[in-house]
C-alpha cells in the first residue's frame, strides 16, 4: 500500500502562490492598480506584492494631497489671520503694530504655501516608513517571515481609500467661513464625516481627536491594509487582521497622546 503524500503546513495560504504561479498575468498599469485596490483589492494587492512599488503611490498621493491642501487654503488663511489678530491684540497700541502685523502675515502665508507643497510628500514618507516599521516588527513578534521593503511597496497603496475622504472633506470646506482660530483646531469642523462632531464638548480634547480618525474612509482603509499585509507578508488573513488591529490600537494611542500634548502646550 502506497503511503499518502504528506500535506505541508505553514502559515501562508498556499492558494495565493498557486494562483499567482498558475496564471500568467501581465503586470498591472498604475491606473489598473489604483482602480484595483477599490474594486478587487485582494487580487490587486497580491499582484502588487509580486513587484512592490513605493514611489508610485507616494508621487500620486502627494500630488492629490497638494491639490486638496490648496482647495482648503482659503479657510486655512482665514484661520491663520484670525490667530494672528488674536495674538497681535495682546500688543495693541504698540508703535509699528500694523506694519508688524502685515509683515508677519506675509511670512505666514508664504510658509503655508511652501508647506502645502512640501507637506504631503514628507508626511506620507514619514507615516509609511514608521507605519510599515511597526507592522514589520509586529509580524516578527508573531513569528512571520516578513519583509520591510516589501511592506513599503505594498501597504501604501491602501491609502488611496483614505484619500477619497480627504478629497471630499476639502470640497466640503469650499466657501466655508472660519469664525475663530480655534475652529481650525476643531476635529468636528475638519472631519465632518467622522464621529468627532457627535462627541460631547465637555469630554477631553483627545477623545475628539481620536473620533476624527473614525469615519467610513478610515474603516475602508483599515480593511485594505488587512489585504495589503496579507499579500506582503504572505500570511493568513486572520494573522493580517491581528496585525492590523494592533497597528490601529498603537495609532490611536499615538493620536491621543499627541492631541493631549497639543492641549498642554497650546498658547493661552
Amino acid at each position: 500500500m502506497q503511503d499518502e503524500p504528506k500535506v505541508q503546513q505553514n502559515d501562508f495560504d498556499e492558494d495565493i502562490d498557486d494562483e499567482l504561479e498558475s496564471e500568467e498575468i501581465e503586470e498591472l498599469s498604475v491606473v489598473e492598480k489604483i482602480m484595483g485596490v477599490f474594486i478587487s483589492p485582494v487580487s490587486t494587492f497580491r499582484q502588487i506584492a509580486k513587484k512592490p512599488d513605493f514611489w508610485t503611490p507616494l508621487i500620486v498621493l502627494s500630488l492629490i494631497g497638494i491639490a486638496t491642501t490648496f482647495l482648503s487654503m482659503p479657510i486655512m488663511l482665514q484661520g491663520s489671520d484670525l490667530a494672528l489678530s488674536e495674538q497681535m491684540g495682546q500688543i495693541a497700541g504698540m508703535p509699528g503694530e500694523e506694519q508688524s502685523m502685515a509683515m508677519i502675515q506675509n511670512v505666514m502665508r508664504i510658509t503655508m504655501y511652501i508647506s502645502a507643497v512640501l507637506g504631503p510628500p514628507i508626511n506620507f514618507t514619514l507615516q509609511w516608513l514608521i507605519g510599515c516599521g511597526i507592522i514589520f516588527f509586529i509580524g516578527l513578534f508573531m513569528g512571520l517571515d516578513t519583509d520591510y521593503k516589501r511592506l513599503l511597496g505594498v501597504v501604501p497603496w491602501s491609502f488611496f481609500m483614505m484619500t477619497v475622504g480627504t478629497i471630499i472633506n476639502s470640497i466640503m470646506h469650499i466657501g466655508a467661513e472660519v469664525t475663530s482660530a480655534s475652529q481650525m483646531r476643531d476635529p468636528a469642523f475638519l472631519k465632518p464625516f467622522s464621529i468627532a462632531p457627535y462627541i460631547p464638548e465637555n469630554l477631553p480634547f483627545w477623545m475628539k481627536a481620536v473620533g476624527a480618525m473614525i469615519d467610513p474612509f478610515s474603516i475602508w482603509t483599515a480593511i485594505a491594509i488587512v489585504f495589503a499585509i496579507e499579500a506582503a507578508n504572505k500570511c493568513k488573513r486572520d494573522q493580517a487582521i491581528v496585525i492590523t488591529i494592533i497597528f490601529i490600537i498603537l495609532a490611536v494611542a499615538i493620536q491621543a497622546g499627541t492631541a493631549q500634548l497639543g492641549v498642554i502646550f497650546q498658547p493661552k
